[in-house]
């Protein structure tokens, strides 16, 4: 009997390895996997592909597949919605060149973030509508009102589509920022920065509204921010946003903040009194430093630290909380940008220097120079919030010790 628990023991341990971060794919310019040469080189020339133009911000994975945004700031940029080609080299349009087009209002016009229901393997995505939001001298081009579209990932195609009423989005004024989703009520939450809100959308009743609170503003004592000695002050809003892995909780920061605020779902609603909101509203807990996009796990809350060139998480064991450091990186670890969780319980996020993307012309495009843009992936052992559960457990976790129990019977009877 004691053979069978150190035998237990030592299977258990094998399970609970603990890996190095590991950069899968870099960058110092995005490449697009295009038809031909010929048509590589006529995009540079008229200006549909301007490679400097070009920066990676959300990713989402589901079976080994990786997709991220490009979104369309400025022009020249040929697709804002992406999966990475096998090889880790060249960005192919997903799900096609043709819901890429620009200008088309069928079609993706500036993808900032997404997410995946990895139960029914779909992809939410959130279209701005618009092009060259950041552009100068041009200017903001107003095309096409901001949408959702869900994609079937085993199809390869838009299933459904929701445009968003002008009085729930701006279609000249929204940022949507970021989406979490709630697989099982077929909601999604969004965050909108230039509006400051959170945008609700109901899948079943196919309805969107909005809700407005103070707390989504930025804060004034954290407008200055200074990365790698390099100042991108701002008042820059509600930005990353994340779901509790029960899907009862909202939490939400600014990017110009320190604050990360939580909300339960319920009260998201057009009914809640402004009253009733401020009630409800909580201060979760305060961040070291600031940071871009968030995500929860089946038990932490993870962000990155953009000034010490972290990643972080945050776990609600007691009162306000336990911060812990994940990963830190001085020489590769540069804006930590978006995240997401794998069924093998790895967590993947971006870098992408967008203090320097922002102050031209500081990133570095030459041929040679360091990465500008970096996909990493680093076993957390934790489940994503969207991971489906058996009794309260992720059917991974699950799988696992299933597997534990039936080697252990197997050594204990004696069967080689």
């Amino acid at each position: 009997m004691f053979r069978y628990f150190i035998r237990t023991i030592f299977l258990l341990l094998s399970f609970a390895k603990v890996s190095q971060a590991e950069i899968v794919a870099n960058w110092t310019t995005l490449n697009f996997q295009w038809s031909s040469t010929i048509d590589r080189l006529a995009a540079l020339q008229y200006g549909y592909y301007v490679p400097e133009h070009n920066i990676i911000t959300n990713i989402k994975v589901f079976n080994d597949r990786i997709f991220v945004a490009v979104p369309r700031w400025f022009h020249g940029s040929p697709a804002s919605l992406n999966e990475i080609s096998s090889d880790r080299r060249n960005l192919l349009p997903y799900p096609s060149w043709g819901k890429n087009e620009a200008g088309k209002c069928h079609a993706l016009q500036c993808v900032q973030s997404m997410e995946i229901n990895p139960r029914d393997g779909t992809m939410w995505v959130i279209d701005v509508g618009s092009l060259s939001i950041l552009d100068h001298p041009s200017g903001r081009r107003d095309l096409c009102p901001p949408k959702l579209v869900i994609i079937d990932l085993e199809q390869n195609k838009i299933i459904h589509g929701y445009t968003f009423d002008e009085s729930v989005v701006s279609s000249s004024q929204n940022f949507l920022a970021d989406i979490v989703i709630d697989p099982e009520n077929e909601r999604a939450y969004i965050s909108n920065t230039i509006e400051t809100s959170i945008v609700v959308f109901d899948k079943k009743t196919m309805r969107a509204w909005k809700v407005v609170h103070p707390t989504m503003r930025h804060e004034e004592s954290a407008r200055e921010l200074m990365v790698n000695g390099i100042e991108f002050d701002g008042e820059t809003g509600i930005d990353g946003i994340a779901l509790s892995a029960d899907y009862k909780t909202l939490y939400y920061s600014a990017l110009n903040g320190k604050t990360v605020y939580s909300l339960p779902v319920e009260y998201l609603s057009l009914d809640t009194s402004p009253s009733t909101l401020d009630a409800q509203i909580k201060v979760a807990f305060e961040r070291p430093t600031h940071s871009d996009g968030m995500i929860w796990s089946n038990r932490s809350l993870y962000f990155g630290g953009l000034q010490a060139h972290e990643v972080l998480k945050w776990t609600p064991d007691s009162g306000n909380g336990s911060i812990e450091v994940v990963i830190k990186d001085s020489e590769h670890l540069f804006w930590a940008d978006s995240f997401a969780i794998d069924e093998k319980q790895n967590l993947w996020f971006t870098t992408n220097k967008l203090y320097e993307f922002f102050t031209p012309p500081l990133m570095n495009f030459s041929q040679g120079a360091d990465a500008n843009f970096r996909i990493w992936k680093i076993h957390i052992g934790e489940d994503s919030y969207l991971a489906k559960t058996v009794a309260g457990v992720s059917t991974a976790l699950f799988a696992d010790c299933l597997l534990i129990i039936a080697m252990n019977m197997l050594f204990f009877f004696g069967i080689k």
